[in-house]
Parts: structure tokens; sequence; C-alpha cells
């Protein structure tokens, strides 16, 4: 999984980009997770899957208009598409005078996503033990791994 200072370093590409396009506020974020499923039918495994990625978004503001863009390419020819895609799309959107970063005293400080519980923190299954049959008892429940790592930073740019 990738490390903070690789997520931290794709948001700030993302950002620098951004303002390269001429975009006057963006945001951007950068997650990667690992997920790991696995179905058992009458006691014997069914489907095993594991998915490993990094994903990137950029949201762009110019006057009042936005767009939001995102892929799991994060080579930089595809961070500089992006961007340049987004500030594309932002000119064509309608006007919203309510569109805007929020104020960062708004913005809260804790980035510990592990506080909303969404990862089962139970060791990964051991494909010897995936195939065990369960002896008549009822199968173990469907289990899905989850741990998400993600860094979003924000910039406002000064016209």
């Amino acid at each position: 999984m990738a490390g903070s200072e690789m997520l931290r370093e794709l948001t700030g590409k993302l950002l620098a980009e951004a303002k390269r396009a001429g975009a006057t506020e963006a945001d951007a974020v950068a997650l990667s997770a690992t997920a790991v499923s696995v179905d058992v039918r009458e006691g014997r495994l069914e489907q095993a899957e594991r998915a490993e990625g990094v994903e990137i978004g950029l949201r762009v503001l110019i006057g009042g208009r936005q767009a939001i863009v995102a892929a799991s390419d994060h080579s930089d020819r595809t961070i500089s598409e992006l961007a340049l895609r987004a500030v594309a799309m932002a000119r064509e959107a309608p006007s919203d005078d309510t569109l805007g970063l929020a104020d960062p005293g708004q913005l809260t400080r804790q980035t510990d996503s592990s506080v909303l519980e969404l990862c089962d923190e139970s060791p990964a299954p051991r494909p010897k033990s995936c195939a065990i049959s369960h002896c008549g008892q009822r199968p173990p429940p469907f289990r899905s791994q989850a741990s998400p790592r993600s860094i979003v930073q924000r910039l406002a740019i000064a016209a």
C-alpha cells in the first residue's frame, strides 16, 4: 500500500498542475486502499479476491465554476492531462456563486480514518484455512477487509 508521503506528493502534483492549467482554486485527494473478500458456500471456499490501488481526484474552481476529475493512473502525464481537462470542463460549467473552498477553520484536523471503523482488523484469511470444511456447522459470515489511507490537500490560488 502507498505511504502517506507518496499520497501527499500526488496531491501536491495535482494542485501544482491545476494552478499551471489556470485554476483559481483547487483541492485534491489521493487514496490508497487494499480490500480482501472471501466467499464461503457450504463450508467451502467459493471465491477469494484481493484488490489494491491508488486513486487520485482533483476539483478545480474558476470564477464560480467547477469541475471534478479522477483517475487510477497517477503518472505525471495523467496528472497533467487531468488538470488540463478539469480546467477546460470548469470553463464550460454553469456559474454558481455559492461554490468555493471551505474556510480553513471549518476543516477538521482529524485525518485518521480508523476512528470511522471502516476496516475489519482481523487477520487476512490464509489460503490453507479457507478450504477447511466447517463440519456441518454454519459457515462463517462474509468477511471484508479494507484499509484505506487518504490524503486531501487544498489550494487557494491568489489571483
